[in-house]
C-alpha cells in the first residue's frame, strides 16, 4: 500500500486531470479533487495522475509530500499482499503510526495488525489524537 505523508500542518487540495473525460462546462478534462491531511494519508485514487502536475511535483521535491511504501517485499505472483502495515518492519510501522493523525486509518490498520509493539503504538496514537481529551491551552 502506498501512503503519502503531508509534512505541513495544513490540508492540501490538489487536482488531477482525468484522462479520457470531458467537462462539458469548460471543454477540458474533468478533474478529481484530492485532499491530503496533515500527517500520513492513504495514497488517493488518482495520486499517480496528480503527482505528475508541476505544482504537485514541486511540493514533492520540496519534501512537503513524501511517499511511503508499506510493501517492502512485494508478494510473489499469486500470493496475497500484506495488509495494513504488515509489509514493513515494526520499527518503520511505529514511525508511520506516530505520523498518522487520522483515526479511521489507524483503526483500519489495527484490524489487521498482530505485532504487540505496533498495536501499543496505535493505541497510544489513537489516545493522543482523541478530540474528547483536548482540554485547550493551559
Amino acid at each position: 500500500m502506498l501512503l503519502v505523508k503531508n509534512t505541513e500542518a495544513r490540508i492540501h487540495t490538489i487536482k488531477a486531470a482525468l484522462p479520457d473525460t470531458l467537462d462539458k462546462t469548460t471543454g477540458g478534462p474533468k478533474a478529481a479533487n484530492i485532499l491530503l491531511h496533515p500527517g500520513v494519508n492513504k495514497a488517493p485514487e488518482h495520486w499517480d495522475l496528480a503527482k505528475t502536475h508541476p505544482a504537485t511535483q514541486a511540493l514533492i521535491d520540496a519534501g512537503v509530500f513524501v511517499e511511503i511504501e508499506t510493501q517492502v517485499n512485494p508478494a510473489k505472483k499469486g500470493a496475497e499482499s500484506a495488509r495494513g502495515l504488515m509489509g514493513v518492519s515494526p520499527k518503520e510501522a511505529i514511525k508511520v503510526v506516530n505520523d498518522t493523525l487520522q483515526a479511521s486509518l489507524l483503526h483500519e490498520w489495527l484490524a489487521s495488525e498482530t505485532r504487540e509493539g505496533v498495536i501499543k503504538a496505535m493505541m497510544a496514537q489513537l489516545d493522543k489524537i482523541d478530540p474528547r481529551k483536548d482540554t485547550g491551552k493551559k
